[in-house]
């Protein structure tokens, strides 16, 4: 097994303090598109490039809870998800699927749950279903070749031999 030192590069910044990832600016430009400095540039944002940051932090936020929701022993996920190259392309396309599906549905993560034309209150918990796209949970489940499970894996999962969590990332 490749352990790899997690790292910065053109498409994702590595957080060391929140030992994740975040799709950068220029990435998601290049890849979607989308300027998301000018789209949610309003006239409430005193800095858009930090407004712009914010998203891709939410962004990376829902993926890492939505991974780490599957199983109790979080500490192993993430040692995976910082130290493959394999789960961290994973974690990079469904971040980049999961902006995608905000952009056209909207940020569900931050809906009320009430419809405001019919007045009816929505079902709480299908929208936390619905929080991380359907082609980014795909994405997520996807077999990681040098553990065999998915990062979604709901059994048990052991560090490799002579690993220490959160040693070098």
């Amino acid at each position: 097994m490749n352990l790899i030192t997690p790292f910065s590069d053109e498409k994702m910044q590595y957080d060391i303090e929140d030992h994740q990832y975040y799709l950068t600016l220029e990435y998601v430009k290049d890849e979607l598109g989308i300027d998301l400095v000018s789209r949610v540039n309003t006239s409430a944002s005193d800095n858009p490039n930090a407004a712009a940051q914010y998203v891709l932090k939410q962004i990376s936020n829902e993926i890492y809870s939505y991974i780490y929701a599957h199983n109790t022993n979080n500490a192993v996920q993430e040692f995976f998800a910082c130290k493959l190259m394999s789960t961290r392309n994973i974690i990079r396309k469904a971040m980049l699927e999961q902006l995608s599906y905000e952009c056209i549905s909207g940020a569900l993560a931050n809906f009320s749950g009430v419809n405001v034309k019919t007045g009816l209150i929505m079902d709480r918990k299908g929208i936390e279903n619905a929080v991380v796209g359907f082609n980014a949970k795909k994405i997520l489940d996807t077999i990681v070749p040098e553990i065999g499970v998915a990062l979604t894996y709901q059994g048990q999962i052991f560090m490799p031999i002579g690993a220490n969590i959160r040693e070098d990332y």
